[in-house]
């Protein structure tokens, strides 16, 4: 199996000519056979199709590996290395290509069983074998480059498919449309970006409805071709997918641990790791239909709530199944960043009794690198009611994930002079998720000169001076 991967270098020449200027070819019916003859490709003349929205319980693999890993069962292929086409030639297949397919193209039993390929017009299948056009295996596809390529599975039994897709002899867009056993549309999906041959891009599709058919369409009327195909066709031996990932509203990427649970089948228990934009596929075998429950969990993020959605709906415990009888499922989690809360303390230390600190003692907060904010900047006010000689006020804040929030508090508002202030532990404050913080503003009373005495102080000063004048007064009579 080769899979090729993608080139940033792209062969755009067709046995040395040289590509229009006009659609003409494209629109007359130009083939893969009127290249080998030496006739000019024509250019890519822009598709008139959209992506439209794949059905529920279709999912889509952008890396063989994700594929493999959905689909463990996949392991009918198709590398078309296995043919009697020569080296740098273009072979023309009778249709339909398949296992009893007995021509210039393969003999019977060369191609796989199971699959099936015929082109839209009826206008023949061609093997465009390593060399030719540079590509550096074979390639298979409808031969006139307006007809589309069609790949069925007679047998009714394939739920995923994967395969490597080209635009053709110039850059386009490839959209492949799948139908189930019946004929009804399951939607499309769109392959953007290629490049002319030999540029290719993996596509791997994995459905809960036994996919029938899926239709190849080069947007641009160039050709569309596919190479190394991958599908599951066995009947039985049921299978369940459960395609699971991960959002943070922070876009954390953090790992984090998730666990499959069942009943029945096996394994189990499956326990990975996941993390935002890389989602894991688990699968659970040797069970009976409809007997089958599982749920998807996650350990506790700090900082964070978890929200579960299994397509049915949405849960804060987790995603669930029961008595399924389909064969794929997802579970998407949510990641919601909760505050971490900052105490902060006012103290007055010593404060005259006659002075009265209330809502005199205010402070302000700044936080940077603030979560879930443009600029990253949160400010605010915090009013202190200190009619004795402390109070506590505490204010929210969206920490960071990567290089954490830092926040300063500073007093405003104090009474002039006489006053020292020591707000150090209040400043450069880093908090992360799942943090929490407190400080204490201490604020010192100072007092100048003769401390002014109290009612009771001046009492004791009266008694004193009226006894100091009784004593004089008798000294003098």
């Amino acid at each position: 199996m080769k899979f090729i991967i993608r080139s940033s270098i792209i062969a755009v020449a067709l046995l040395g000519t040289v590509f229009l200027t006009t659609a003409a070819h494209a629109q007359s019916g130009f083939t893969w056979q009127d290249a080998a003859s030496g006739e000019s490709a024509p250019p890519n003349i822009g598709g008139t199709g959209t992506t439209e929205t794949l059905g529920p319980g279709i999912a889509v693999y952008n890396d063989l590996a994700s594929f493999q890993a959905a689909a463990p069962d996949a392991t009918s292929a198709e590398d078309l290395e296995d043919n009697l086409v020569p080296a740098m030639n273009v072979g023309s297949c009778a249709e339909p290509v398949s296992a009893a397919s007995n021509d210039a193209c393969f003999t019977p039993g060369q191609f796989v069983d199971g699959l099936e390929v015929t082109s839209s017009s009826g206008g023949g299948i061609v093997l465009l074998e390593a060399g030719f056009a540079g590509v550096p295996s074979a390639v298979m596809g409808a031969n006139t480059f307006a007809d589309t390529t069609s790949m069925t599975f007679p047998n009714g039994a394939t739920q995923a498919v994967a395969m490597e897709i080209y635009a053709g002899a110039a850059p386009g867009d490839v959209m492949l449309t799948l139908f189930d056993t019946g004929g009804v549309s399951l939607g499309s999906t769109t392959v953007v970006g290629l490049g002319g041959l030999p540029d290719g891009d993996f596509i791997g599709l994995v459905s809960d409805t036994p996919i029938g058919e899926i239709v190849i369409e080069g947007l641009g009327d160039n050709g569309e071709l596919f190479d190394d195909v991958l599908f599951n066709d066995a009947v039985g031996g049921d299978v369940a997918r459960f395609a699971v990932s991960k959002d943070f509203d922070d876009n954390n990427t953090a790992s984090v641990e998730v666990t499959l649970s069942c009943n029945t089948g096996l394994p189990l228990e499956q326990t990975t790791t996941i993390e935002e934009n890389a989602p894991v596929n688990f699968v659970i075998g040797d069970f009976e239909q409809g007997e089958l429950n599982c749920t998807v969990t996650e350990a506790p993020v700090d900082g964070y709530t978890a929200s579960y959605n299994d397509g049915v709906g949405v849960s804060a415990d987790n995603c669930s199944w029961e008595n399924l009888t389909g064969r794929q499922f997802t579970c998407i989690i949510s990641n919601d960043l909760q505050p971490s809360p900052v105490e902060v303390t006012k103290e007055w230390v010593d404060e005259n009794p006659g002075f009265n600190p209330f809502n005199v003692a205010d402070a302000v907060y700044r936080c940077t690198n603030h979560a879930l904010d443009d600029d990253g900047i949160v400010e605010g006010n915090l009013d202190f009611y200190t009619e004795g000689s402390s109070d506590t006020v505490t204010f929210p804040v969206l920490p960071d994930w990567d290089t954490g929030t830092n926040c300063s508090i500073v007093e405003v508002n104090l009474p002039d002079g006489g006053v020292e202030v020591d707000d150090s532990n209040c400043q450069n404050i880093r908090l992360f998720p799942g943090d929490s913080a407190s400080c204490t503003i201490v604020n010192t009373r100072l007092y100048e000169g003769i401390p002014t005495l109290s009612q009771y102080g001046l009492a004791v000063l009266a008694l004193l001076m009226l006894g100091m004048g009784f004593v004089g007064f008798r000294r003098f009579v």
